[in-house]
């Protein structure tokens, strides 16, 4: 039971926590918050990898970083320039780590910056959509919840209990379920207290339902991944940073995968919905 109420407690914060920061009238809090998420799971899953190089750790975080932020100016200054920083950083690592393992410890750098960099790069473009990065973030809660509950009340079927003895078919779909009726909830037109027309985002009921669907089936794919790393890694928890939760890369996992469809279905070539 303390257990729950820790984790009650710390999952409350932490949800108030990213409303009060996204609805802030300060696109610097807003690159903040990103920046924080994306350094605290690229040092997690270095960790989980076992990169050892304190150079090489560096270099992912600065990589990391770059390629999040690389639209944060003018496109074609500083796209190229994030990019041939990163190629260098890498190549002059290359001469600096002396171990067997170096070209190893390069490929996690790699894989490091496509499972973090990617999507948190496609997130950081979000925020030039009013509601969207809050709304994916609040499916994201809702695709958890609806997937304990159905998983807890009806799960039999085990997704891949090699990887993750908790996830189930069952719980897959009910969150699935859940999550495209909330995305639809927040597509309707509703009226304020003067009586206009406002909605929270605006998009067609099919695009709303592709988009729970969406987001609680790559979220799960998200965890899944996560798990697979901390699995290989012979821990439970990414981290100790969030009590009751584990680590930054334990609470943003599925996240970064929703994240990335998220992008994709609105500013991608799915946008067409």
């Amino acid at each position: 039971m303390n257990n729950f109420i820790q984790r009650a407690i710390t999952g409350s914060l932490f949800v108030l926590f990213i409303i009060f920061i996204l609805q802030l009238d300060n696109k610097w809090a807003h690159h903040a918050l990103l920046a924080v998420i994306t350094v605290g799971c690229m040092h997690e899953f270095n960790r989980l990898t076992q990169l050892k190089s304190w150079w090489l750790s560096t270099v992912s975080l600065f990589g990391v970083l770059l390629y999040v932020f690389a639209d944060f100016t003018p496109r074609d200054e500083y796209s190229l320039t994030s990019t041939m920083s990163l190629l260098l950083l890498v190549v002059l690592s290359l001469f600096l780590v002396r171990k067997e393992e170096s070209k190893e410890q390069l490929g996690l750098i790699f894989l490091g910056i496509a499972y973090i960099g990617f999507p948190m790069h496609a997130v950081h473009n979000l925020l030039y959509v009013p509601n969207l990065l809050l709304g994916t973030f609040f499916l994201v809660w809702t695709s958890d919840t609806g997937a304990y509950v159905s998983g807890k009340l009806l799960g039999k079927r085990k997704i891949m209990p090699h990887v993750s003895p908790g996830k189930t078919w069952e719980g897959l779909l009910g969150g699935m379920i859940l999550t495209a009726a909330v995305a639809y909830v927040l597509s309707i037109w509703t009226k304020d207290n003067n009586g206009n027309v406002v909605h929270f985002l605006n998009m067609s009921p099919t695009k709303a339902i592709l988009w729970g669907l969406g987001v609680a089936f790559f979220g799960t794919l998200g965890d899944l991944f996560e798990s697979r790393l901390k699995r290989e890694a012979g821990v439970k928890d990414s981290g100790q940073v969030l009590p009751g939760h584990g680590g930054i890369l334990d609470r943003f996992d599925a996240f970064l995968f929703a994240g990335l469809y998220t992008q994709i279905i609105f500013q991608g070539p799915l946008a067409i919905f």
